[in-house]
């Protein structure tokens, strides 16, 4: 079912899109024209990706698949070009916040969170760029308000999303002579079923339709974001549109960034957890 043409003809690897975010973007690429294939990381949230898919008509291929494993990766998006014949777009949006100040975060947690936000995304793109290349495409990274802010307790993952950023301006620079564009999306609060998860874990016994409230009140807008909010920006990354537009960290987050005082909203109430 394709109800715009934005992505008509074009192919597209969502990595982490069988969730969440994640999600919204595969069903948004498929309404838009794309043949999209995307991965998770567990049997469960690939085989409701590929129900809700079937069920809507929409062609999404989901397949499972471990991001930090290098040459799996490699190999499920080199199928994925070959069996379609090409491939336009990657999005990496695949990630797990991390929770630890600077004196508590174990070094174990340290390289896994940087295995996940950051070494896993910069492989994929490895591996899709020789694909990439043919079709002048695009890439595009799914990072957080916390790349372009701070504070407490999320040490690892605050750097981990920073250098997301700066692998964005620095990839798009080494790829430019291709034509490939390459472009990050920063998300702020979004309803997921992992904020939710995260809301009630940080605020046992709590209301959790009054948890939301009180996350909206602290936006200009008066919401926090729904997933398609985040898939929309990303489409007009992906696409044409954009043709101009690359090393870009595009922010949407209701307008919660451009407040004077930040730290003063990332209470213990609300967990800051973007994805």
């Amino acid at each position: 079912m394709v109800i715009r043409n934005d992505l008509a003809g074009k192919v597209a690897f969502v990595a982490g899109g069988t969730r969440g975010i994640g999600f919204a973007i595969s069903k948004l690429f498929a309404q838009s024209g794309a043949m999209v294939v995307c991965c998770g990381s567990t049997a469960a949230s690939v085989a409701a990706c590929a129900e809700a898919a079937s069920s809507e008509a929409l062609a999404i291929e989901a397949i499972k698949l471990d991001v930090e494993q290098a040459d799996a990766a490699k190999t499920i998006i080199g199928d994925a070009a070959a069996r379609h014949g090409r491939l336009d777009i990657l999005v990496s949006c695949a990630g797990r916040a991390f929770r630890g100040s600077a004196l508590d975060t174990t070094t174990e947690d340290w390289d896994r969170c940087l295995a996940i936000n950051l070494r896993a995304p910069f492989l994929l793109s490895q591996a899709a760029l020789p694909h990439l290349s043919h079709q002048q495409g695009s890439i595009v990274f799914i990072a957080s308000i916390w790349a372009v802010t701070a504070t407490a307790n999320r040490v690892a993952y605050i750097v981990a999303k920073s250098a997301l950023t700066a692998l964005t301006r620095a990839l798009a620079m080494d790829v430019a002579p291709s034509r490939v564009r390459v472009n990050a999306v920063a998300p702020g609060y979004v309803d997921t079923e992992f904020l939710r998860a995260s809301l009630l874990a940080a605020n046992p016994g709590r209301d959790p339709g009054q948890i939301l409230d009180e996350a909206a009140a602290r936006h200009p807008l008066g919401r926090i974001a729904k997933p398609e909010d985040i898939a929309d920006a990303v489409l007009y990354l992906a696409s044409d549109r954009a043709r101009f537009v690359t090393g870009q960290t595009l922010i949407v987050d209701g307008g919660l960034t451009t407040q004077f005082g930040l730290s003063d909203f990332a209470t213990k109430s609300i967990p800051n957890n973007s994805e």
